[in-house]
């Protein structure tokens, strides 16, 4: 049997919680190692991620019936581009305003969320932090079995900085350019909750570029994530100067 090496593409994964927040990992069938993972899988053509992610969750566990406590992205942006932008000239905003007009109600990508969320009406902006707060007792409760929960720092290696306008920025991701924007993904489930993070060097990638973790605990609990840190950095060896910078 040979076994076919398929490309990189996006993917999802699923964390999975019940009514007493106890996560659900599996072990593969086809894995001989003691391996223990999440529901996860890649973007089928024409899928977005919600879409991908409960077909992904049915092929895998036979799971049907679900709560998405939230799509944290979505908060994220529509909290933290208002507060970014406060302080911005009228011309800004006005920019953004006829941006907004254009826009195609099915555009998700990341620069129509920036968009969306710059020029948010207060009364939306009640209604997402509402939803931030019901995030934070979810939170709450997780909290009360885990002490963090570890993330990574971003969706890539360390890149280089770009000083373009933000829409003509790119980032490659597995070979190909995504929306420069989507760097700041994995920042979302912390800053959307007020939640405290600190992000620790763990390795390099292929290309010698650093890897980061990103470990997040409970609210005030700074000292909490710190102390892990430390933890991980004795581990890994802690941050090391690329060879190439040496």
């Amino acid at each position: 049997m040979v076994k076919q090496k398929l490309p990189l593409r996006t993917g999802v994964g699923i964390i999975v919680l019940n009514n007493q927040n106890k996560i659900f990992v599996g072990k593969r069938k086809d894995n001989p190692g003691n391996k223990w993972q999440m529901p996860q899988g890649g973007v089928d053509k024409g899928e977005d991620y919600i879409t991908a992610m409960k077909r992904e969750l049915l092929e895998e566990t036979s799971i049907q019936n679900i709560d998405i406590i939230k799509e944290i992205d979505k908060i994220f942006s529509q909290l933290l581009n208002p507060l970014m932008l406060a302080g911005s000239p009228q011309e800004t905003f006005e920019t953004l305003a006829k941006l907004n007009e254009g826009l195609d109600p099915n555009d998700m990508s990341e620069l129509a969320k920036v968009a969306r969320g710059s020029v948010l009406k207060h009364a939306d902006w009640v209604v997402v932090n509402a939803m931030r707060q019901n995030m934070r007792q979810k939170w709450r409760e997780f909290f009360k079995r885990y002490d963090v929960i570890l993330c990574p720092t971003s969706i890539t290696p360390a890149f280089k900085h770009n000083h373009n306008p933000v829409h003509e920025r790119k980032l490659t991701i597995n070979g190909k350019d995504d929306e420069y924007l989507r760097a700041t993904l994995w920042a979302g489930p912390a800053v959307s909750a007020g939640l405290p993070s600190t992000n620790v060097p763990i390795g390099m990638s292929s290309k010698n570029l650093p890897i980061g973790m990103q470990i997040t605990g409970p609210y005030l609990e700074d000292k909490t994530c710190i102390e892990v840190a430390k933890i991980v950095r004795d581990l890994r060896g802690g941050f090391k100067i690329p060879p190439n910078l040496q």
